[in-house]
């Protein structure tokens, strides 16, 4: 491929470089395709979770949104840069999406602790948080594609393709450990018979 474009190396993004030819995106690496899928996978894991009331998978999503959380920090560096990412929400995506995604953590361990404490006296309380919780994962979920929509030298990324896709994969991989966590239910719980008709 080298030959053919006439190139003796590749031309780095981050590289003053005057000759023409395509060059490789050095600024979003495997640290940032991480986080956005933890993000996608724990918000969907969280918002089906607290529509089953499965709390254990709602530890789950929360558990994947506070490891997409402290891989965001360390990616921000300086604890002052970490929390001046929240003053550009009039126009930085990646404000709005700290926003959103602290907020849905915050959503759902309210969920589990009035799910815990509070019993079926709160039943309305913890429908508002589980709507509240599938509209901020909707945002989340489309969010990395606006981030990555301000690249105009790439044509996908650029693209209004690329909200929902990155929508589609956060909630294929999402589902696949909600299907995953109920066939495993569902099997334990078919043991468990077999054994107690057994003793019987």
């Amino acid at each position: 491929c080298r030959s053919e474009l006439g190139l003796s190396a590749w031309i780095k993004q981050d590289q003053p470089d005057f000759r023409t030819g395509p060059k490789i995106q050095t600024v979003w690496g495997l640290s940032e395709a991480l986080i956005f899928l933890l993000e996608g996978i724990g918000v969907t894991v969280l918002s089906f979770s607290m529509l089953l009331k499965w709390p254990l998978m709602t530890l789950v999503g929360l558990a994947a949104i506070t490891i997409a959380i402290l891989l965001l920090l360390k990616h921000l560096g300086h604890p002052t840069r970490a929390i001046k990412v929240l003053t550009g929400l009039k126009g930085s995506w990646i404000s709005r999406g700290t926003l959103f995604l602290g907020s849905c953590f915050v959503v759902g361990c309210l969920w589990l602790l009035v799910n815990f404490w509070a019993g079926a006296a709160w039943t309305s309380v913890r429908t508002i948080l589980t709507v509240l919780a599938c509209c901020l994962s909707a945002i989340i979920l489309m969010y990395p594609g606006f981030v990555l929509a301000y690249s105009d030298s790439i044509p996908f990324w650029h693209s209004g393709m690329l909200p929902l896709f990155f929508a589609l994969n956060g909630i294929s991989t999402g589902i696949s450990l909600i299907l995953l966590y109920g066939l495993m239910k569902s099997i334990a719980i078919v043991f468990i018979l077999r054994k107690l008709t057994w003793l019987q």
